[in-house]
């Protein structure tokens, strides 16, 4: 089975789905129907897909993305945004995913992930047994910040968006040094990575950083 984990859908209806306010991007310049992205995976071979909230698009409204996933469930299902430093941020995770079928979360947060306002969310996640995406975007940081969310909340689960995803043209020690330290991370957090788009020297540099069987999804002990 081929299965997808990160795509994005743009509806063309934008009278019923309109951009956000502030929404950038490609998203402003091209549609992509949930029709059109399952005829694309028909086409392809695939079976399955994570449809992703786009960043820059809807803001903090999910709903095309959960309503998408929900017409060709269980073909489909549906990561959303919020702002886990929010007030009421446990809460409106609660409600993406019992109302409306949420099955993960990406953050976008002018704080950082693992700052103490975010913690209520985490917590949320954890009872939830929902995935929380943090974007890697390459940056040792967020390797960091994944780790001090770990120590605090280990029930959490986590699906890094794009974690891999420096350029791979310097295998600097200040870039490989936490991904170094994600073997003995990974040992004790429940990790899905998403290597969207990842270049072929980027994956060398990993191989060469870690075991690549601790890229699948595995289970801590105990």
């Amino acid at each position: 089975m081929i299965i997808d984990t990160h795509t994005h859908v743009v509806s063309s209806d934008k009278t019923k789905h309109p951009l956000d306010v502030g929404a950038s991007g490609w998203s402003t310049e091209v549609s992509n129907d949930v029709e059109d992205l399952i005829a694309e995976m028909d086409a392809a071979g695939v079976e399955c897909a994570t449809l992703v909230q786009p960043n820059g698009t809807y803001g903090l409204d999910n709903i095309y993305q959960c309503d998408s996933a929900k017409l060709y469930y269980p073909r489909t299902v549906s990561v959303g945004i919020l702002d886990p430093s929010a007030s009421d941020a446990a809460d409106k995770l609660s409600y993406w995913v019992n109302e409306h079928g949420m099955l993960g979360v990406r953050l976008q947060t002018p704080a950082d992930a693992d700052d103490p306002r975010c913690d209520a969310i985490w917590q949320r996640a954890g009872e939830l047994n929902v995935p929380i995406s943090i974007g890697g975007g390459g940056q040792p940081d967020r390797v960091n910040r994944m780790t001090n969310i770990a120590r605090r909340h280990p029930n959490v689960l986590f699906a890094p968006d794009h974690f891999a995803g420096w350029s791979g043209a310097d295998d600097k020690p200040g870039m490989t040094g936490p991904w170094r330290r994600w073997p003995s991370f990974l040992t004790r957090t429940f990790v899905t990575p998403a290597p969207a788009s990842v270049p072929m020297l980027t994956w060398k540099i990993l191989k060469n950083t870690f075991s690549v069987g601790l890229l699948k999804r595995s289970r801590p002990n105990g």
